[in-house]
Formats: C-alpha cells, structure tokens, sequence
C-alpha cells in the first residue's frame, strides 16, 4: 500500500488512483504520448516528472505495482 500511494499516484497531482488516471490518461495521450510521467508533467511542467524519475532511481521495487507495466507502456 505504501508503494501505490507514494509510488504510483503521486504523479497525476492527486486525487483517487480511479478517478485520475482513466480521464487524465486519455488528455495526456492526446497532448504528448511518449513520457512516461505526464499525467504529473501536464499540471506541473515537469516538476513532478523530474520527482518521478527520482522516485523510480532512489526507491527499489522489489514487487512492483501490478498496473505499472500497464501505466509505463501506455506512456512508452
């Protein structure tokens, strides 16, 4: 639990992991759909993508979130 809510949705500005990500993927495919953390980067211009990229270097995952494979290859 503490991996998904530190891990994954920190990026997308807040908000509940199902209500953010469906509506927000679909906008943020729409403006720019080959980086990874941009649900973050469409509020935030950058900023967060610059944290993600931190999180995902500094925090080893050792199980990581079953839809993060889904979530990075939809932005890959």
């Amino acid at each position: 639990m503490a991996e998904r809510s530190g891990f994954g949705w920190s990026w997308n500005g807040g908000g509940t992991a199902s209500g953010t990500r469906p509506g927000r993927s679909s906008r943020v495919l729409g403006a720019r759909p080959n980086e990874i953390g941009d649900e973050g980067a469409a509020a935030c211009h950058g900023r967060q993508r610059r944290r993600a990229a931190n999180l995902l270097s500094e925090r080893p995952v050792t199980a990581p979130h079953p839809d993060i494979r889904a979530i990075a290859s939809v932005y890959r």
